[in-house]
């Protein structure tokens, strides 16, 4: 899945989008999932953990604290202090560093008026930022700083230093100084309760706001506010919910949110997850393998079963030999230790060795080499250890041959319903609500599942919405060749009642998306032939061509490097591409490009990625964009990226003098935490303050880095490449893959 923001008309400095597409659609279908994750953190008294300010940094009332959040922790939130209101996130995405996002209402205000305008009132956006410096001791207190609204329109910025310490077990006292809108010193006490009132709390606070230099006063009165005392009662719902209710100059003001750990691995127990193989009949003699159909069929039928795909089997001399893949399981480790587990159970007796190729996109990634089937066996019986089956387990990088091998039962694969996923509607089956979809062994696949997507800030509507109804097939051509199709049906949206055309005087590669859905109802979103090649170890290739996404079609390719042992990996892209007319079938615009996109991703340890990419982008604007992004142990990933190229983008939010810059944060969010199954579902979206034309990307129908990154990457490298191999943790701090030496 993939979510893209979207903003349009002449004041795009005013638009925000953030598209949930199916992604949402998806995360509709865990309602009860998430509210029970909301309530992981309800059993710990308050005093546990940083609490959150109305800005959705860690804080008091309005002001901040010296506190951070825990590592990992994100927090999501609604606040009214009249007369504004926000909506805000908050993440600390290092164990010192803390990031915040606020879409700040101002009632009252309408920025827009007249015919076609229902964007109601005032809307601003504010990026803020702390960080940790140095934590307490017995002798002294936490010590932070931060800043607030360091990018964009800058209606509320400030800058501060915050120290906390804690007095007594549930009292903690801040100081602060700031400038800008927090003007001078600030400070505050916050209590906390024990035993049965754990979960209350009472905070009061010194406002240091200076509203004098608000905007927009003439018409919010805030203006004539002094500096002064607030206080504030805190209460931790059951559910997990916080709330903070107070009064600030004879108003009522209110703060609610919740968090999540992103360090937790599992949020839900695999309650639905099938058991792991058990054997149902004796192993057979080689006489009786060779000879009886049952066992071969009995093979087919669990590994089919357990959802293995793209199956090749061999018996040779003692030897049984697999090449597959798994549709569902999310580690490879583990797919490939189930595989081991069904192949042992159904080997001839006299077999002495076995070897399983994993592949992806049908090209193997990684081979485990099993020279010691006691000693497997014994593992699966809970008789040794893992450490002590590694020494028995040859892994390796796989060669480009590795899943040319002899398929003995091609006959019984092909004439076997068990590895075909039948057609049929299913209920929240892989994170949908309800969804239509079949595979086979093949890899051919269909689906059909609703998908939602929205603007957020557009002068005409505060916010726009779509949903629709989108179709995929993808058809196994040949071994290595695939045709992608995606349809979409809009059933109900209100897009269409977008006025205001892109201002860019960029070439207009993404601000027309407007335009772009106001198009036919029925589409066709993509429509390409993918042909995917492995040269050698650890290089990967793709050449594509046909109808890539919504906007572009054309003919390209791309290269990917994975050096043995290293943590770096690059890759690199070429397009020749023409822009799609509105329509979304077979028309074109006028405009096309050669796009040249070079990418050096350097993982930074087993959980920091950062990826410069360079060349040129759709705009013909030459550059580059350097990325960051964190994995949590959830799988969670959270990034941001700055794009500097020579694109002049001068109109608002830019300016002649200060062209904008393309910039964002990423999420990428894996499903199988988040049900009680297994899967390899993953919601990827992007939040840009604006959608402009400078510094941007095709979405081609296969991304390599994105595709191998999983299995060839991370998986492999992760502790002794094993993990999860017995469907059990029995990780060690001291397990190292083989490859990373």
């Amino acid at each position: 899945m993939s979510i893209k923001t979207g903003g349009f008309g002449p004041q795009s400095f005013f638009c925000l989008a953030f598209s949930l597409s199916v992604f949402m659609s998806r995360l509709l279908s865990l309602r009860f999932p998430l509210v029970l994750i909301g309530s992981l953190f309800a059993i710990l008294p308050m005093q546990n953990q940083a609490q959150v300010a109305t800005t959705g940094q860690t804080g008091l009332i309005n002001m901040p604290d010296g506190r951070i959040g825990e590592d990992g922790e994100f927090r999501s939130g609604y606040s009214v202090t009249r007369p504004y209101s926000a909506t805000w996130i908050s993440l600390s995405i290092l164990p010192r560093v803390e990031g915040s996002f606020r879409y700040t209402r101002i009632a009252g205000l309408k920025p827009f008026e007249g015919p076609g305008s229902d964007y109601g009132d005032y809307k601003d956006k504010s990026f803020d930022f702390k960080a940790l410096l140095i934590e307490e001791k017995a002798g002294w207190p936490s010590l932070v700083i931060g800043k607030q609204d360091l990018q964009g329109t800058l209606l509320f910025p400030a800058n501060y230093i915050a120290l906390s310490k804690k007095i007594h077990e549930s009292v903690d006292v801040t100081v602060g100084y700031g400038n800008k809108r927090i003007d001078g010193l600030f400070g505050g006490v916050r209590i906390q309760g024990s035993g049965p009132l754990k979960n209350w709390g009472l905070v009061a606070e010194y406002d240091a706001y200076n509203y004098a230099r608000d905007p927009f006063t003439s018409v919010t009165n805030v203006a004539g506010r002094q500096k002064t005392w607030h206080t504030a009662v805190e209460y931790l719902t059951p559910i997990g919910l916080r709330l903070q209710v107070g009064e600030q100059y004879g108003k009522g003001t209110l703060n609610a949110y919740f968090r999540i750990p992103l360090n937790e691995r599992e949020y839900l127990p695999k309650s639905e997850e099938p058991a792991a193989y058990q054997p149902t009949q004796p192993r057979p003699t080689l006489e009786e393998w060779r000879n009886d159909s049952r066992y071969t069929r009995s093979l087919v039928r669990a590994l089919g079963q357990d959802d293995f795909r793209a199956i090749r089997l061999n018996y040779r001399h003692g030897k049984l030999t697999a090449s597959l893949t798994n549709v569902r399981i999310s580690q490879s480790s583990r797919a490939v230790g189930r595989a081991a587990r069904i192949m042992l159970a159904h080997a001839p007796l006299d077999a002495r060795e076995m070897e399983i190729t994993y592949t992806v996109q049908n090209l193997p990634v990684a081979t485990y080499r099993f020279n010691d089937l006691n000693k497997l066996q014994q593992y699966f019986n809970g008789l040794v250890t893992r450490s002590e089956l590694a020494k028995t387990i040859s892994l390796d990088y796989a060669q480009p041959t590795a899943n040319q091998i002899d398929n003995e039962l091609a006959a019984v694969l092909a004439a076997s319903d068990d590895v075909k996923t039948p057609l049929a509607f299913r209920r929240q089956d892989e994170g949908n609500l309800i969804s239509l979809r079949t595979n086979d062994n093949q890899l051919n696949r269909f689906s059909l599942a609703p998908a939602i997507s929205g603007f957020f800030n557009d002068p005409s509507g505060s916010f726009k919405y779509e949903v629709a109804a989108q179709a995929g097939y993808d058809a196994r051509l040949a071994p290595h060749t695939s045709l992608t199709l995606a349809t979409r049906l809009m059933i109900v949206e209100n897009i269409t009642d977008v006025k205001q055309p892109s201002n860019s005087v960029l070439p207009h590669v993404r601000t027309d998306v407007a335009q772009y859905k106001k198009g036919n109802d029925f589409k066709l979103h993509r429509a390409a032939i993918n042909q995917f090649y492995q040269p050698s170890e650890r290089v990967y290739a793709r050449a594509t061509a046909g109808i890539y996404e919504e906007m572009f079609s054309g003919v390209g390719g791309q290269v990917l490097y994975v050096p043995r042992g290293a943590r770096w990996s690059t890759d690199v892209a070429i397009d020749a591409l023409k822009q799609r007319d509105y329509q979304g079938w077979l028309g074109h615009r006028d405009y096309s490009v050669v796009t040249a996109i070079g990418s050096l991703h350097w993982r930074i340890n087993d959980e920091i990625t950062t990826t410069l990419r360079a060349g040129q982008f759709l705009a013909r604007d030459k550059g580059a964009r350097l990325e960051f992004k964190r994995r949590f142990l959830s799988g969670i990933q959270i990034g941001a990226y700055y794009t500097l190229t020579d694109g002049k983008d001068i109109t608002t939010p830019g300016s002649p003098g200060n062209p904008y810059r393309d910039k964002g944060v990423l999420f990428s969010i894996p499903l199988a935490p988040l049900t009680k199954r297994d899967t390899q579902q993953v919601g990827s979206f992007t939040l840009q303050p604006w959608t402009r034309d400078v510094g941007q990307m095709v979405a081609a129908p296969v991304d390599l880095y994105q595709v191998y990154e999983r299995s060839l990457i991370r998986d492999l490298h992760q502790g002794d490449g094993l993990h999860q191999f017995g469907d059990i943790e029995d990780d060690y701090p001291k397990m190292v893959s083989p490859l990373a030496r």
